[in-house]
């Protein structure tokens, strides 16, 4: 909120030493809300709500583009929707929402470049990533994953022109942005901190890391669970699923 008052009030984009993160990006959207409306909590609590509906809904156009039918898609964006970390962080102004938002928007156009055979719209895919990074720098994961989906059977020349440019051209610009907003923006406690507990990441074990992984992984998911329920319609599939839960524990 500071960031959004110092920018309407002087131009200049500034985070507080205590930020965790530069999310220029965010910023700059809250402040067009601010402009129009008046700068207030309110106001930027709005604009993230605004961003929530823009994701969820390039989300079920995602699963749509994935060939789910009308019912299934709008099931799965209901549980984005009601995910209760999702929903009470669309009511904030904090970065949780609106990176979640414009991720799904730029994994739209991946997905339907992909899908309609269409590599112009990984550009927009790319841009969107890039604003995706200027609220969380998580973003730089966005246009690394989507590599996973380039037809490298087809001929080179046509992959680099077409697919890898695009992607690449996002990675540069994140980390050229990543440079250009640390030196002008002030330096971010937190960001520097978490840089320099980098170099613990070999002390931990192996065994230690897969049991972090299978604990989010359960948390992640519980929400999804009443809708997992309504596939153990069968006896077999009860069965089935009592044994892995058995296994798992």
């Amino acid at each position: 909120a500071w960031s959004v008052e110092r920018f309407l009030r002087t131009g200049q984009l500034r985070i507080l030493e205590y930020s965790g993160m530069y999310p220029v990006a965010q910023i700059v959207w809250a402040a067009l809300f601010a402009k129009l409306v008046g700068f207030s909590f309110a106001t930027l609590r709005f604009s993230t709500v605004c961003l929530s509906v823009i994701g969820c809904w390039t989300w079920y156009l995602t699963l749509r583009e994935l060939g789910c039918d009308h019912r299934t898609g709008l099931l799965a964006t209901l549980v984005l929707v009601f995910n209760p970390v999702f929903f009470a962080m669309s009511f904030s102004f904090m970065t949780d929402a609106p990176f979640v938002s414009l991720s799904n928007v730029a994994v739209f156009y991946f997905v339907s470049a992909v899908r309609r055979d269409r590599p112009q719209r990984l550009w927009v895919g790319s841009v969107i990533a890039v604003t995706a990074f200027l609220v969380r720098p998580i973003g730089i994961a966005l246009p690394i994953a989507a590599l996973v989906a380039v037809p490298w059977r087809a001929p080179w020349r046509s992959i680099l022109r077409e697919w890898i440019a695009p992607l690449a051209g996002a990675v540069a610009a994140m980390i050229a942005l990543w440079i250009v907003t640390s030196r002008t923006m002030g330096q971010a406690d937190w960001q520097t901190t978490r840089l320099e507990n980098l170099r613990w990441w070999t002390s931990i074990p192996l065994r230690q890391y897969a049991g972090w992984n299978v604990r989010i992984m359960c948390e992640t998911t519980f929400p999804l669970a009443p809708v997992l329920l309504a596939a153990l319609v069968s006896r077999r599939r009860r069965v089935v699923a009592a044994g892995v839960l058995a296994a798992a524990f």
